[in-house]
């Protein structure tokens, strides 16, 4: 969202909010933020993978788009805090 018509969350936002949190290294090891359960953008596994859904974000750590999420529904709050508390940590 804006761009697809399938998104259901805004994407580009969000990644620039997360790219400003994270270390350089993890980023390197790659980000997606998909706006649908398609990911068209990126069939390759990343590092960190948010996904739009019906009932927010979720969340899938070393995986693609399709693969089972670590946590589901997030709020957009919550998928900054999480990172947010992770950048944080030694």
């Amino acid at each position: 969202a804006p761009a697809c018509e399938s998104g259901l969350i805004e994407t580009r936002a969000l990644a620039r909010d997360l790219a400003a949190l994270l270390p350089r290294e993890r980023l390197a090891a790659g980000l997606h933020i998909s706006g649908c359960g398609k990911g068209c953008a990126r069939s390759a596994p990343a590092a960190i993978t948010v996904i739009g859904t019906a009932e927010g974000h979720d969340l899938v750590h070393e995986g693609r788009v399709g693969d089972k999420p670590d946590q589901r529904g997030l709020s957009r709050a919550a998928v900054i805090a999480h990172y947010s508390a992770a950048a944080m940590r030694p």
